[in-house]
């Protein structure tokens, strides 16, 4: 990915997948910077979040 543009490449980082990725590779390392973790974590917790919220406004909608 790197022939991108920065936007994208950025993006991308930040969907579900890459993140659980990082912080799996980070699970085996052993020592980490406690802010790495929870940039990590927090980006989990606000997408699942978002999601959680969206599926909640979609189903509200149907069921009128």
């Amino acid at each position: 990915m790197s022939g991108a543009p920065a936007i994208v490449q950025r993006i991308v980082a930040w969907l579900p997948a890459p993140v659980m990725m990082n912080l799996f590779r980070l699970s085996a390392v052993g020592e980490v910077p406690a802010a790495q973790l929870w940039s990590g974590a927090g980006a989990l917790a606000a997408m699942a979040a978002a999601i959680y919220l969206l599926v909640g406004w979609r189903l509200r909608a149907w069921d009128r």
